[in-house]
């Protein structure tokens, strides 16, 4: 997970585009619950409309907002609500109805989401095996249950605490990193509140999921190996005297270079480990490289 400015990409029209009647999807959501008789929910359809979709696409660079896997071209997303519109588990594990109906077509409310981090699925955790089920659905959990945001009318005056990272919002790094085996931890101690959000947010999204670290480690694998490639390249170089040798070494280290910069892009996956790894590295070669003549 990584901070995603929503100023990026401009709010998709359709969301507050009236129906026909003349009210939005939020007025007649609110409509629809304020007289609820407490057996059919509302339809929702402006979170899934095409424009939305490609604007949260766009915005993420084809990514999940939670754990950074790319499915632009392997699996369609899912469109989330960080708070649930239909409805919300409670503390006590108990779900009630309706959930955060009149933020279902808030453009702040939407986020682009794998399959695995959405859904509710066992899952296997390598770092909790006992913790088999991870997926978000319709948890949202809170630090006090007695300040759960419950209407639309208290404009939030009640104080909720969401214990869930927004990565439009926060700022991840201020609360996870990713260690050398491709786990995420928390950053902060325990006993803060920036340690029981990033606990709740990796649980709940599952980001130690067994088939999102292997391939957390897959990639950390390649970022590591351009690194010692170039590292290689930068000691030979010294050896060979002016000539086609010495220019062949260091063409190969500008091309590892550009394959180093490819990873830390929008659109690569998991740039929250990726990136320290790649800082770390360019700031510790700054020096030869510059002596090399190539600009960084």
């Amino acid at each position: 997970m990584i901070f995603v400015s929503r100023n990026q990409v401009a709010e998709p029209a359709i969301l507050s585009r009236p129906f026909r009647g003349g009210k939005t999807e939020t007025e007649r959501a609110i409509d629809h619950y304020t007289n609820w008789d407490r057996k059919k929910q509302y339809s929702f359809s402006r979170y899934s409309e095409t424009e939305v979709k490609d604007a949260l696409e766009t915005l993420f660079h084809g990514k999940c907002a939670y754990c950074e896997s790319n499915f632009r071209h392997i699996a369609p997303e899912d469109i989330e609500h960080w708070r649930p519109k239909g409805a919300v588990i409670l503390a006590d594990g108990t779900e009630q109805k309706p959930g955060y109906y009149w933020l279902a077509a808030t453009w702040s409310n939407l986020l682009p989401s794998c399959i695995d981090c959405n859904r509710r699925r066992r899952q296997e955790d390598v770092r909790d095996p006992a913790n088999a089920q991870s997926g978000k659905q319709n948890l949202f959990p809170v630090a006090d249950e007695t300040h759960r945001w419950v209407k639309h009318d208290q404009a939030n005056q009640n104080g909720e605490a969401p214990l869930l990272l927004d990565p439009c919002t926060d700022d991840p790094v201020d609360f996870i990193d990713v260690d050398d085996k491709g786990v995420v931890r928390e950053a902060k101690p325990v006993g803060t509140q920036e340690n029981d959000r990033a606990r709740e947010s990796i649980d709940v999204f599952g980001l130690n999921r067994s088939d999102l670290v292997d391939e957390r480690k897959k990639q950390l694998a390649l970022v590591k190996a351009i690194c010692r490639e170039i590292e290689l390249n930068i000691r030979q170089v010294p050896f060979f005297p002016a000539g086609q040798m010495r220019d062949d070494t260091i063409a190969a280290i500008k091309t590892k270079l550009s394959e180093l910069k490819a990873h830390q892009r929008e659109d690569s996956p998991y740039l929250l480990m990726k990136r320290p790894v790649i800082n770390a590295f360019v700031s510790r070669t700054a020096p030869d490289l510059v002596s090399l003549g190539i600009v960084i």
